[in-house]
């Protein structure tokens, strides 16, 4: 089975306008209610998907049931930053920015499946759907929204487990090589991965499970990473290398490393909080200077080791947080942050703020996954 009807009808009719096209202080952002099992027992049955065409091909297939194709989903460069706290109340946080060199159009999608996965919610980036400033205007742009659910950027499910994606730029020079994975597994491409387990993992250990078991095809030209955490404190980076940078020219070669909340190494100065931006943290691996992010990485690192990962409450975290947006002080790789994030994993709720607007009341928005 796949998505019934009656699911796609009522996702369409949820589609809710947050920011209006016409609000020249961001691109429009919606709110997307899908429920039922969004065709996952198909692409299951079918494999998974080896590229961001194929999965392009089988979400216009689904979606049109097989009257319409179209082109394929391609992920632009984005830089983003991720770290994990604690509130002095206990509560688990994480929190991420995003950021591309062009603005898009947004979408917090909430899941409801019906088969025993767990419920979420992520944000995704329109743009990878084709849609642009107008955003979504017709029956046809409601149905193909839709497909967003197998593009989450981050999210968190009802279990209180969260994960980012984010560039690594794996490979020497000014060339990125893109994991490309062929050892007989379940294949998934860069965001599927990201809805497996925000549907699947109730925890870090089963997360890691979930990716110890798949081929990843990651976009030609592009590499990615994760970072997994739970409403334990747990936490893991998912990371795919082989050897150092200068070496790691096969994508196909490449296996998964994972350093989880209580390893040591160079990038890590405490055990209360974890940072990711988009070069590898593993030790030894970052033989060439291009290290990405690392100027992000700093800010965060200066002001969450002051106060060691324990931070007031999630406006502290979201003021972190604007402290390596695109346009701040000491920050000079990407032109936009087209939101910022942060979730409590004890309480499952979302503060989202989009395209900086961190002083905007009405650019700034809660939701809550229990609601």
């Amino acid at each position: 089975m796949g998505m019934e009807f009656k699911d796609e009808l009522a996702g369409i009719k949820s589609v809710q306008n947050l920011v209006k096209p016409d609000d020249s202080r961001s691109y429009p952002l919606y709110r997307i209610d899908i429920a039922g099992n969004y065709y996952m027992d198909a692409f299951y049955e079918r494999g998974g998907a080896v590229s961001s065409y194929d999965l392009a091909a089988f979400l216009t297939d689904q979606l049109s049931r097989g009257y319409y194709h179209e082109g394929g989903i391609s992920l632009e460069g984005t830089g983003c930053s991720s770290f994990t706290c604690q509130t002095n109340q206990g509560d688990r946080i994480f929190a991420r920015n995003y950021d591309m060199d062009v603005e898009s159009p947004l979408a917090v999608v909430f899941t409801s499946p019906d088969d025993g996965r767990y419920r979420s919610i992520s944000v995704v980036n329109l743009e990878y759907l084709g849609f642009n400033e107008k955003g979504i205007s017709s029956f046809n742009d409601k149905l193909v929204s839709l497909a967003g659910v197998y593009l989450p950027m981050d999210g968190m499910n009802e279990k209180g487990l969260a994960i980012s994606i984010h560039m690594s730029y794996q490979g020497p020079g000014e060339e990125t090589i893109a994991t490309d994975m062929d050892t007989g597994k379940f294949d998934v491409t860069s965001t599927s991965m990201v809805r497996l387990i925000l549907d699947n993992a109730s925890s870090v250990e089963e997360a890691v499970d979930i990716a110890k078991n798949i081929d990843l095809h990651d976009d030609i030209g592009n590499s990615f990473h994760y970072i997994v955490a739970d409403v334990s404190g747990q936490t893991a980076v998912l990371q795919w290398v082989k050897g150092k940078d200068s070496q790691d020219t096969d994508g196909s070669k490449r296996q998964l490393e994972v350093i989880y909340q209580d390893d040591e190494n160079a990038y890590i100065s405490s055990k209360n909080y974890r940072i990711l931006t988009n070069f590898i943290t593993l030790d030894g691996y970052n033989d060439t200077e291009i290290m990405a992010g690392k100027d992000r990485f700093n800010i965060l690192e200066e002001n969450l080791s002051k106060r060691d990962g324990l931070l007031k409450d999630e406006n502290q975290a979201m003021n972190i947080l604007s402290k390596v947006a695109a346009n701040r002080e000491g920050v000079s790789d990407y032109v936009y942050t087209l939101y910022s994030a942060v979730y409590n994993l004890s309480d499952k709720t979302l503060d989202l703020v989009v395209n900086e607007n961190y002083d905007d009341s009405e650019m700034t928005f809660h939701f809550d996954l229990a609601e």
